[in-house]
């Protein structure tokens, strides 16, 4: 909860307001990144700052009435230089593709 607050909690109250926003994780093996993101999992009362910050999300967003929201989220990862799209379903594992334009500058194609 405490890193929440500190780190990604100013993020989704950005968010909300209209900007893009991105949480990421990084750091050395077994350093606890993934718990730090995920939680404990499923059955856990430990929950990471993705449960945290979609609970503050819909949470923000109902209190706001006036306001039409369109919610776009990706997760991915980047672990031995390949990026992964986590929204995959089956068990599959789906390698993205970093890609540069002089627009949008560098973005990843992955599900929403």
């Amino acid at each position: 909860q405490q890193v929440y607050k500190n780190t990604a909690g100013n993020i989704v109250n950005s968010v909300v307001t209209g900007k893009n926003g991105t949480i990421f994780a990084y750091g050395q093996t077994s350093s606890g990144k993934t718990f730090t993101m995920q939680g404990g999992g499923m059955g856990s009362s430990i929950d990471g700052i993705v449960q945290l910050a979609a609970r503050d999300i819909f949470s923000l967003i109902t209190t706001d009435i006036d306001r039409v929201f369109l919610l776009r989220v990706s997760f991915i990862e980047i672990y031995n230089e390949e990026v992964r799209d986590l929204l995959v379903s089956g068990g599959e594992t789906r390698t993205l593709a970093v890609r540069e334009d002089p627009i949008r500058g560098v973005f990843v194609t992955s599900n929403e």
